[in-house]
Parts: structure tokens; C-alpha cells; sequence
């Protein structure tokens, strides 16, 4: 049951970052990510935020599709990260 509590279900689309875990949800700008990284040894991603959400300024989540180790980022973090930089180009570009 506490796995279930804390596991989340994630999905992107061009403007945010939804996260819903068994209790609670969000949506999350992409603007509001600092960086994305991962963990190929816990084999997570990890999104860390310029401004808290509900989940606190970081969010960890396992990307269904397991890593390969020593082949380069996996693609969800390529993915994630290449979003990110868009929409912090749009961003800037409307200032």
C-alpha cells in the first residue's frame, strides 16, 4: 500500500508536466523546471524546480521503459529535457 501511495504516473505535453500519484495531482509549467537528470542506478528520472508543487521541488519518477546502461541519457530524459528548453525559448522570446 505505501508503494501505492507514492508511485506517480507522469506524462508531458508542450506546456506542462502532469504528475498524479493515488492521493493527490498537478500540473506543472515546464517553465518551471531547473533541470533534468536521472539516476540510471535507481533507474529514475529526476525533475528539480524552480518553484515547489505539491510534490515538493523535486519529482522522481521510473520512466516505463528500463534504462541502458553506458548508451547515453535515456530518451524520456532526452525528451523531457530538449521540452524544457522549447518552452523556456518561448518564454523568452515573448518578453
Amino acid at each position: 500500500m505505501w508503494q501505492a501511495v507514492h508511485e506517480k504516473l507522469v506524462w508531458v505535453d508542450e506546456r506542462n508536466l502532469h504528475v498524479v500519484t493515488l492521493l493527490k495531482g498537478t500540473d506543472i509549467p515546464l517553465t518551471w523546471v531547473d533541470r533534468v537528470d536521472e539516476s540510471i542506478f535507481r533507474a529514475v528520472v529526476i525533475v528539480r524546480l524552480k518553484t515547489e508543487s505539491v510534490f515538493g521541488p523535486t519529482i522522481t519518477f521510473r520512466p516505463n521503459l528500463p534504462f541502458k546502461v553506458l548508451f547515453g541519457p535515456h530518451y524520456v530524459t532526452e525528451e523531457l529535457r530538449d521540452l524544457v528548453h522549447k518552452a523556456s525559448n518561448k518564454t523568452m522570446g515573448a518578453i
